[in-house]
């Protein structure tokens, strides 16, 4: 890196603006295509000068008003409270730390509780830029604000991208070599770590391979179905950053059409290059119809719909002088910055509603197996044995788990009394740690096919109408007080999001029963609900208020 004594207003305003502008133009490019997981076909023509809002700079803009409002000196206490004021956005992995949060929960626990999905995404890394602007020059320091910022609702992998990018970001002011950015990026990463491993293959694969090959291995050594998952989308990110050459256009496209996370890749290369480049550097086109003023969504509670680009170029400014001075940086950034803080309107805080995260606790039920009768006659063309009255091979080898054999009878409101009257080997009492329904304790047999049922039950003060939100690696049912709500009989990825049911819930006690199957699969469940309001629940909050109530 190179080693500037100073960063003139000049040099750091041309920087900042290009790099904000680079995030903007990105994120606005990437936006109506984000989640489709396919190549894509941009070129830089089709860039426009639009600011839109976007959530990859919505949580910067909190996080710069976070400093107005406590100083230098922040705390992902600080940070967390700041994001439950102002930013009750309920998808995913920030849905759960707000959850986590409202459970009684404080960073670093707000990011790993009950986060086993999504706690690799990237919520964080596209958060990253206002880490390296405020820390300009200071490559590890802006780490570790990531690293706080990061684990509000994240841990692992996510929150080693924020650090790198982070890092970069800080570095763009006194550094302009691509490969060299990039070691700078790698040097604060975990070693041992995934993401540590993809930086590293990314950048060879980016610089000796073309770019559909680089591309391909990237999604086939790391890649994951969720679309934001962190590993695939950084990868390309370090691919647009690469083969881009030093390109504005080039490199957000080469990121953008990688498809996935497109708004978040587009919008984190766009940022980089940016501050590579400087404003004055950006193509013509783009720097002289790019306005002036940037838009926030609806989901800031507080906040303008509007802000200024020339403002928050000087509020950056000012701020890192702040911090390089509270951290006795090695640059100083010289000049005077000044601006007008947006005008924030104060928010009351979400209630707590517990201590500690509350969760059920579940009777599970089985196993239950049958013999395969279907497949019990031997073949009478080509006979499996010498002796006509044995079974067929296929019989002899394998029992079935049954699903098509109700075991229980869900119809008839199975309930607690239900439950004691069962065989004592039959049915286990187990204490939930998070959402899912905690069959990694059951000491079931994993060498045959088996059907098991898993019963709970909550009670509501009042009536509410909610989504109950289903995970299941196979086929399941669920019955809500005797009915059944919910038949599949597919085999999927094990998530937290593979059913949703539409349930109105009266006031009073409320029974669970699910069945479900394992055949080479390993038993999983997951049982959450959430708020309905009329819309998608990938729209609404975590539903908390209901309490579990003992079974057994």
């Amino acid at each position: 890196m190179q080693q500037f004594k100073k960063i003139t207003s000049q040099h750091y305003l041309d920087t900042i603006r290009g790099m904000w502008v680079g995030k903007f133009l990105g994120g606005t490019l990437g936006a109506p295509i984000e989640g489709i997981k396919d190549i894509h076909t941009f070129t830089p023509a089709d860039l426009q000068p639009e600011l839109a809002e976007n959530d990859d700079t919505d949580l910067q803009l909190l996080w710069l008003h976070a400093l107005e409002e406590h100083g230098v000196e922040l705390t992902g206490k600080i940070l967390a409270e700041e994001w439950m004021e102002h930013y009750p956005t309920p998808w995913c992995e920030y849905g759960i730390m707000m959850k986590n949060w409202r459970s009684g929960l404080q960073p670093p626990e707000t990011g790993k509780h009950n986060n086993w999905f999504y706690h690799e995404g990237m919520g964080c890394p596209i958060r990253s830029e206002i880490w390296g602007a405020v820390c300009a020059g200071s490559p590890e320091l802006a780490a570790r604000f990531a690293e706080m910022d990061g684990t509000l609702d994240h841990h692992g992998d996510s929150v080693e991208a924020e650090k790198f990018l982070a890092a970069i970001d800080a570095a763009v002011f006194v550094e302009k070599d691509i490969e060299r950015l990039l070691d700078i990026g790698q040097a604060v990463v975990d070693p041992a770590s995934t993401f540590y491993a993809l930086v590293r293959d990314a950048r060879q694969w980016a610089t000796n391979d073309d770019w559909a090959t680089c591309r391909r291995k990237i999604i086939n050594t790391y890649g994951h179905p969720e679309m934001t998952h962190v590993l695939e989308n950084l990868g390309f990110i370090i691919l647009g950053l690469i083969q881009g050459k030093g390109d504005f256009g080039a490199t957000i496209c080469a990121a953008i059409n990688c498809g996935y996370d497109s708004d978040c890749t587009a919008a984190s290369a766009g940022a980089i290059i940016g501050g590579i480049l400087g404003f004055s550097g950006l193509p013509e086109n783009l720097k002289s119809a790019v306005p002036n003023s940037y838009q926030l969504s609806d989901w800031m509670k507080g906040f303008p719909r509007e802000g200024s680009l020339d403002e928050l170029c000087n509020a950056c400014g000012h701020w890192a002088q702040k911090i390089a001075t509270h951290h006795n940086a090695p640059l100083e950034l010289e000049g005077e910055y000044t601006y007008t803080p947006l005008a924030v309107a104060p928010q009351p805080l979400p209630t707590k509603i517990a201590e500690t995260p509350q969760h059920a606790k579940w009777a599970m039920i089985g196993p239950f197996t049958r013999p395969w009768t279907e497949r019990l006659a031997q073949r009478t063309d080509f006979p499996d044995h010498g002796h006509p009255t044995m079974p067929s091979v296929e019989y002899c080898a394998m029992n079935t788990a049954g699903f098509n054999t109700d075991y229980l009878n869900g119809e008839a409101t199975f309930d607690n009394a239900s439950l004691s009257m069962l065989p004592a080997d039959i049915a286990q009492l187990i204490q939930a740690q998070d959402d899912r329904v905690p069959t990694a304790d059951l000491n079931w047999p994993q060498r045959s096919p088996y059907s098991y049922y898993a019963y709970t039950e909550l009670s509501l003060e009042e009536a509410e109408r909610v989504w109950l939100l289903l995970g299941s690696s196979g086929p399941l049912k669920v019955w809500i007080d005797g009915e059944l709500r919910l038949e599949s009989n597919s085999y999927q990825q094990f998530t937290p999001v593979s059913f949703s049911i539409d349930q109105q819930l009266d006031a009073g006690l409320h029974r669970v029963l699910i069945k479900a199957e394992v055949t080479s699969n390993k038993p999983e469940l997951y049982f959450a609900l959430k708020e309905h309001k009329q819309e998608h629940w990938h729209q609404n909050q975590y539903f908390m208020d209901f309490t579990w109530q003992p079974v057994g």
